[in-house]
């Protein structure tokens, strides 16, 4: 759900108000969310990010579920992540934070057995006791799935089978809290040729240096923002060519020597590396997800040329919506102000920007209530006010892109997308095509980019259907008309 109980930010209203809008047209019993991080000063990880565990984030985080509690009128439940570093600030263990935050904020637990054994394998405890020492009346669900092992740490990708030791810890799970209502996740499935990127890390010293870090403290909501600010900077900057996190921050600063203060190294981990997870994780999910919904600009500019471009896109344009649907919203503007990204194709690849961000806002765009023959036969013609559907674009282009993705689509093989709930390990690549296609040849066409029955749509407008609004035409003629025309008149 992206709301982020543990952020120090406040809760975003604007997300809210459509989740309750949602909640209350599928009738939702009860809604859960992780109980993590993920979003500072407006800008949004895309990630599962773990807290440090003080009695002060619980606090910010029972807060914030009742306060979400309240507001959508719904039972909240929060979910146990995975996480891959710890922090030196936390004053418990990550059970006995779970079983503080719930009980502040009276919420149930979604427990994932699956995470409590990818954390266990990470920081070195006893998942058992985990799941012994949580309030069982309060699990309301359980969610099982399969993990990626590598040399130093487990990753959820969700995409394996689970593993036997994951369902033995189910069978004690459920022997402890009854039998309950459980979920199998089993996301992705990635090539074993893309694997290879994670796999590279070398054995190195959990030590930073000869000096004893400042580790810093958690113990209000302003110095919970102070450490993810400082987390979330080293996360947000790019990688180096071959993958890897860089050394310093933006102001010069020693990265190593900063992850240190607030990151707990561990047997096999450095501070660095283990903060490293978090921001190859961040740009490979982003990365992907722009490969994902623009396969058109990647095809006019070429894989290399768009990975550049993608990653100066991101570096100036953090995302800012809890939403990923969002991520491209500025590409056009982008493209505009630094137009050598797409040289010698500027014209073609504003072109293909603009209408891919149009298929994305047709199919997740607001809309309306659409207007009634009868509201318009009824309605005087000097009061009558029409206006289009949100998720409708009319486009005005030079090249005939519509047909160039439509060949495009055909030749190309669709993966699913990593989302937020699960790990990525590799840096994306294009999907692999059966042969290249011919770029657009000029031409200026008109398009108008819609959705019917949900589905994206886009056609070109036939200047035979437009009347002569200065004709007249019979009520029994218009009438009939806009009823054939039903399907339009929703688009409309």
């Amino acid at each position: 759900m992206a709301i982020y109980f543990g952020s120090a930010d406040k809760l975003n209203r604007d997300h809210l108000k459509k989740l309750k809008r949602l909640v209350k047209r599928t009738n939702t019993p009860w809604l859960s969310d992780h109980l993590c991080w993920g979003s500072v000063d407006g800008r949004y990880t895309h990630d599962l990010l773990p807290m440090p565990y003080t009695f002060a984030a619980a606090q910010v985080a029972a807060q914030k579920i009742r306060e979400a509690r309240d507001f959508l009128e719904v039972p909240i439940c929060v979910e146990n992540v995975s996480s891959y570093a710890e922090f030196h600030a936390s004053e418990m263990t990550e059970w006995e934070f779970l079983s503080e935050v719930v009980e502040l904020a009276d919420c149930g637990i979604l427990l994932d057995v699956n995470n409590i054994y990818v954390s266990s394998k990470n920081h070195n405890f006893d998942p058992y006791d985990y799941l012994n020492n949580i309030p069982h009346h309060r699990v309301g669900q359980i969610h099982v799935a399969g993990h990626s092992k590598f040399e130093k740490y487990i990753l959820d990708t969700h995409d394996h089978p689970v593993l036997d030791p994951v369902w033995e810890m189910y069978g004690h799970a459920i022997r402890r809290i009854g039998h309950t209502a459980t979920l199998l996740e089993w996301d992705d499935r990635i090539p074993p040729s893309m694997k290879s990127t994670m796999k590279r890390s070398k054995p190195s010293s959990s030590r930073s240096g000869s000096s004893q870090p400042v580790l810093r403290k958690v113990r209000s909501r302003a110095d919970l923002l102070d450490l993810q600010r400082a987390m979330a900077g080293a996360i947000f900057r790019p990688l180096t060519p071959n993958w890897r996190m860089q050394g310093r921050l933006n102001d010069g600063r020693n990265l190593r020597a900063e992850a240190s203060e607030f990151i707990k190294p561990n047997d096999r981990l450095s501070s660095f590396e283990r903060l490293e997870i978090y921001n190859r994780q961040y740009w490979f999910r982003l990365l992907d997800c722009l490969y994902d919904d623009y396969p058109g600009l990647l095809a006019v500019l070429g894989e290399r040329k768009f990975l550049k471009f993608a990653t100066a896109y991101l570096a100036r344009y953090p995302s800012d919506s809890f939403a990923l649907r969002d991520l491209g919203a500025r590409l056009e503007q982008f493209l505009r102000d630094e137009p050598h990204w797409s040289a010698p194709r500027e014209a073609l690849a504003l072109d293909m920007v603009r209408f891919e961000w149009a298929q994305v806002v047709a199919f997740d765009g607001l809309s309306k209530p659409p207007i009634t023959t009868d509201e318009i036969l009824d309605t005087p013609p000097e009061k009558l006010r029409l206006e289009l559907q949100p998720y409708l674009s009319l486009l005005a282009l030079r090249y005939a892109v519509d047909d160039f993705l439509i060949a495009l689509k055909k030749r190309t093989t669709d993966g699913l997308r990593a989302e937020a709930s699960n790990a990525v390990e590799s840096a994306p690549k294009a999907t692999a095509r059966k042969k290249r296609i011919r770029l657009p040849a000029r031409a200026d066409i008109h398009l108008a980019v819609h959705r019917h029955d949900k589905p994206a749509l886009f056609q070109a407008p036939r200047t035979r259907s437009i009347r002569d609004p200065l004709r007249p035409e019979p009520r029994s003629d218009r009438r009939e008309r806009l009823c054939r025309s039903n399907h339009l008149r929703q688009a409309q």
